[in-house]
């Protein structure tokens, strides 16, 4: 069995699931109860629905590529995020997020919102501004 090196180890990303789960209870009648577990995100998707998913990210990638998009449509995409999803976490409106898909209003954004979009994602500023 050949040895991988941590460094060479892929990390996990998980998905929230609901998940029925039955116990015993103390009279020995199961109960359903109803709670959240978490599964690795590559069992969680389907081989299609994960090909689907990469062609999204490359398309948007594309487009940030040739300057038809920002890349914070990029990093929405990457991230699995929607508009309204992607308007909460940064605190702006869902019109103001569209607008700054846009890269002549990306590129005039205050370095607060550019801080706002690179914690949402996860990334740093530079990142977000040079996306690969």
């Amino acid at each position: 069995m050949e040895e991988t090196h941590p460094k060479e180890m892929k990390p996990l990303k998980f998905k929230w699931f609901n998940v029925g789960q039955y116990t015993f209870e103390k009279d020995g009648r199961f109960t359903n109860h109803i709670g959240f577990d978490y599964i690795p995100e590559e069992e969680a998707l389907t081989d299609d629905a994960q090909k689907i998913i990469d062609e999204r990210i490359e398309e948007a990638r594309q487009k940030v590529l040739t300057g038809k998009m920002s890349p914070v449509y990029y990093y929405m995409e990457k991230t699995w995020m929607d508009p309204i999803t992607l308007s909460k976490f940064v605190g702006l409106s869902m019109f103001t997020v569209k607008r700054h898909f846009k890269p002549a209003k990306f590129a005039k954004l205050k370095p607060e919102i550019f801080q706002k979009y690179a914690n949402a994602f996860e990334i740093s500023v530079e990142e977000l501004k040079n996306p690969k």
